[in-house]
């Protein structure tokens, strides 16, 4: 693949796969050959085949090699969910502090729930929770 820019000293050879790439960054071989946390266990063995035949060279390990980059990409995803899991759950607490607060000043619940994008209801639960 005209992307992967080393190892054309491997031409011809057989080698290990996390051998052949480990002067590449892990997110330049998944982007050549186009792994995501997408990429499925079925789809990994023509992806491997493909990069036998770019590259010319038998590489022993690359399924697990290209499923180690594919878990690697599903473990980004999974803690950037969790980051934004805390960070909601952060400000959700605060967006019911400002409620309570506000509606300590007489504002109705369905002029609060305006402002926040929630039913009035929801807005009566909140406060009733914080009560």
């Amino acid at each position: 693949m005209a992307g992967v820019r080393h190892l054309r000293r491997y031409r011809d050879r057989v080698t290990g796969a996390a051998e052949y790439f480990a002067d590449e960054e892990p997110d330049f071989v998944r982007g050549a050959y186009g792994i995501t946390a997408d990429t499925t266990d079925d789809e990994l063995p023509a992806i491997a085949e493909r990069l036998h035949a770019t590259e010319g060279v038998t590489l022993v390990g690359c399924l697990a090699y290209l499923r180690q980059l594919r878990d690697h990409a599903r473990d980004v995803e999974r803690t950037g969910l969790q980051e934004i899991a805390t960070e909601l759950w952060r400000l959700t607490a605060q967006r019911d502090v400002l409620l309570a607060r506000v509606s300590e000043w007489g504002d109705p619940a369905e002029v609060l729930a305006a402002l926040v994008g929630l039913s009035p209801e929801a807005v009566r639960a909140v406060l009733n929770r914080r009560a």
